[in-house]
C-alpha cells in the first residue's frame, strides 16, 4: 500500500478501500460514523474507474443496531450527481467538523434536497472541477436554506429578509438584529 499521511481516520478508510479493491472485488467497511458512508459515497465514481467489478459492503453500527448497506444499491438509488455532491451537501448541512442549521436535523435536510434539484447540481459540480466555484452557488444554496426555514404558506428566496422576518416574529425590535449578510 501507498504512504499515507491521512490524519484523519475517516479519509483513511477510503485509501484502504482503494488498496483492497486492487486484489480482490469484495470491499467490506466496519464504521460507526456516518462520515465515512459519505466520504465512500462521494468517492464511488473513483473506486468504480478502479475496479469496475468492486462490490462494497459496509458494516454500519449505531448504538447496539448493525446494519449492512450494500452501496453500490445506494449509489444506484441516489443517482452519481447525488453521490458526487454528497460530501458538500453533508458539510453544508453539518457534519463533523461543521454546525449544523438551528433546529433543523440532517432528516429535514435529506427530505428538502430534492426539492432543490439545482442543489445537488451545483454541489457535484464543485467537486468535479474543485477551482471553479459556480457563480450560481450563492443562490441555490440560499434557495436551499430559504426552503428550510421558511413555510410553505411564504417563500423567501433572499436569507436575509427570512431571517428579518424570522427575528421579527421572536421580538419586534428589528433595531436589535445584527447588521450583516448571512450567506
Amino acid at each position: 500500500m501507498y504512504e499515507s499521511n491521512h490524519e484523519e481516520a475517516d479519509t483513511r478508510a477510503l485509501v484502504h478501500i482503494l488498496h483492497a479493491l486492487k486484489y480482490s472485488s469484495l470491499g467490506m467497511v466496519y464504521t460507526g460514523d456516518t462520515d465515512v458512508i459519505v466520504i465512500l459515497l462521494t468517492n464511488f465514481h473513483v473506486i468504480k474507474e478502479m475496479n469496475p467489478a468492486a462490490d462494497i459492503w459496509i458494516s454500519f453500527k449505531a448504538g447496539k443496531v448493525t446494519k449492512m448497506i450494500y452501496l453500490n444499491k445506494l449509489v444506484t438509488t441516489l443517482g452519481t450527481t447525488a453521490c458526487k455532491a454528497m460530501a458538500l451537501f453533508h458539510a453544508f448541512t453539518g457534519s463533523d467538523s461543521t454546525s449544523s442549521f438551528k433546529f433543523k436535523g440532517k432528516r429535514s435536510c435529506c427530505m428538502l434536497m430534492h426539492e432543490v434539484p439545482s442543489l445537488l447540481e451545483t454541489f457535484g459540480s464543485i467537486v468535479d472541477t474543485p477551482f471553479q466555484i459556480s457563480p450560481s452557488l450563492l443562490e441555490v444554496a440560499s434557495n436551499f436554506v430559504c426552503k428550510l426555514y421558511s413555510n410553505h404558506s411564504c417563500q423567501h428566496d433572499d436569507v436575509d429578509h427570512l431571517r428579518l422576518m424570522l427575528f421579527s416574529q421572536m421580538t419586534r425590535d428589528v433595531e436589535r438584529i445584527p447588521q450583516q449578510v448571512m450567506l
